[in-house]
Parts: structure tokens; C-alpha cells; sequence
């Protein structure tokens, strides 16, 4: 078992979320993920970068360096960070000497971070997708099933858009 989990941003009260990115946020974070997990340690924590626009960004050097004091405590093993451009993706390597794994949007129809993925396969860096089915904000399964080239493919093997895309 390994436990993967995510600092960066917080609930309010009707349930949306907020930023929460300052390095005591990210302390505060991780502290009660440990103690809600109960464990003393955790695999991997991802830094949930956080922009005005939803789009992706870079960390700062105090984030970092707010997660790799974390980690030099023993609290976490690996950092990850979300939400991430490919600068950010290389400063944070550059920074902090590696990188456990980046998780962006991603998808059959959104192939934007793909300089990510590079960079991330030529690092030996993992990448993990998320909204790998596109999101609501874009149409989510529906665009899949709309999009003529995946319904194809969907058609020839007898699977569905989602099936495609996944695969």
C-alpha cells in the first residue's frame, strides 16, 4: 500500500475550494493528513499548484522548500506536484534534485501537456493523469463520444469513447 495525497487548497464552507499554498498551509496540510491517515509517514504528497485562471502554473521556491523540509522530517518520501507548466516542472526538479511524479490534466483530446510527459518519460519521472475522460468543464465522456475520430475507433473494437480514451 502506498498513500498519495494532495496539499495546496482547502474547503470552504459551502464545499469550494480555496487556495491554501503558503508554505504554513502546506505544513498544515500535510499534518493533518497525517494524522486523519494515522500513519506517520506518507508515500508521496502532491504541492496542488493553484492560479487565479485554473490553469496550470508554477511553484515557488518557498513552497518547495516548505515540502522538502517535510520531507527531510520524514513526514513524506516523495513530492509531486499538480497542476504544473513545464517550467514549473523543471524549476521544481532543478530545485529540489528530482521529482516523484507530476499529475495533470490530461487526455485523447487534451494532448497540451505533452512536453510534459516528455520531459517527465526523459526524467524518469511518473505522470499521472488526471481527468483522463476530459472534465465538466470541457464536455467531459460526452465530448469523447461526440469527438468522430475516437467514436470510430470505439465502433471498430466494440467499446465505448471511454474505453478508447482510458486505453
Amino acid at each position: 500500500l502506498k498513500l498519495v495525497t494532495k496539499v495546496g487548497a482547502r474547503r470552504n464552507e459551502e464545499g469550494g475550494w480555496l487556495p491554501a499554498q503558503s508554505p504554513a498551509d502546506l505544513r498544515e496540510g500535510v499534518e493533518e493528513n497525517l494524522r486523519s491517515l494515522r500513519v506517520e509517514r506518507m508515500d508521496l504528497v502532491n504541492l496542488r499548484l493553484h492560479s487565479e485562471s485554473g490553469a496550470a502554473s508554477e511553484p515557488t521556491a518557498e513552497q518547495l522548500g516548505a515540502m522538502a523540509d517535510l520531507q527531510r522530517e520524514g513526514k513524506l518520501d516523495l513530492i509531486g506536484i499538480s497542476n504544473a507548466t513545464l517550467d514549473g516542472v523543471e524549476m521544481a526538479v532543478e530545485l529540489l534534485g528530482g521529482l516523484g511524479e507530476v499529475q495533470n490534466a490530461y487526455s485523447i483530446l487534451d494532448r497540451s501537456d505533452d512536453p510534459v510527459v516528455d520531459f517527465c518519460d526523459e526524467h524518469g519521472i511518473a505522470y499521472v493523469a488526471y481527468f483522463p475522460l476530459g472534465s465538466a468543464f470541457n464536455g467531459g465522456p460526452a465530448a469523447l463520444a461526440a469527438d468522430p475520430a475516437v467514436a470510430a475507433v470505439a465502433d471498430r473494437h466494440g467499446a465505448t469513447p471511454s474505453q478508447i480514451a482510458l486505453a
